[in-house]
This record gives C-alpha cells, sequence and structure tokens, in this order.
C-alpha cells in the first residue's frame, strides 16, 4: 500500500468493546508504573487520547496502535468508553506508529 497518505479522521468516545489491539503490540509497562497510571487515572479522569485506526477487517471496531495499557486500565476501574485520537492509516503505517509511538511514553 505505498504511497497510501495517513489521514487524521479526528477525537471521539469510542465505547471499550469497539476497541481491539493491535496484534504486533510488544509494549510492557511495568507493574509500578502501572500502578501510578492506574491511580492518576482513577483520581483525576484524565489520560493522554489512545490513538487508534479504523480497524483493517472488522467494520465499526477500532485497532489500537497506541494506549493499550490505558485501554486495559479505564475497563479494570468500570469506564465504558475512552477518549480516542482516529487516524485513517494502512498497515505499514500502523506498524510504524506501533514502533514509534509504544516506545515514547
Amino acid at each position: 500500500m505505498s504511497g497510501t497518505i495517513s489521514k487524521h479522521l479526528g477525537a471521539r468516545m469510542v465505547p471499550l468493546d469497539l476497541l481491539s489491539p493491535h496484534p504486533l503490540n510488544a509494549n510492557v509497562m511495568p507493574e509500578e508504573l502501572r500502578a501510578k497510571l492506574l491511580a492518576h487515572i482513577r483520581r483525576t479522569g484524565r489520560y493522554p487520547f489512545v490513538v487508534v485506526r479504523p480497524h483493517p477487517e472488522e467494520a465499526g471496531r477500532f485497532e489500537i496502535l497506541d494506549g493499550h495499557h490505558r485501554v486495559e486500565i479505564l475497563r479494570e476501574l468500570g469506564h465504558d468508553e475512552a477518549r480516542c485520537d482516529v487516524w485513517q492509516v494502512d498497515d505499514r503505517e500502523a506498524k510504524l506508529l506501533l514502533a514509534t509511538l509504544n516506545r515514547l511514553e
């Protein structure tokens, strides 16, 4: 899919049950950092937007590119939806985002 241009589709609230982890996500968060993130979200309700794309194989669903741990924590805390930044990207761009965004946090 070379030459495909990514397109920002905007920010929106997305139901957690429509979010699927990207199968190549290998990001691991140390338990101490995860506990701090959970406490912060519980206390403030604030967190960086989860970066997603429309799921390439399942209509109406979204694939998480950055924010896998935030989504897990939101589920654990009983939230129904997440603030997401939606991008239309191809598989190549999705892999690049997985490799870079998950290393920046």
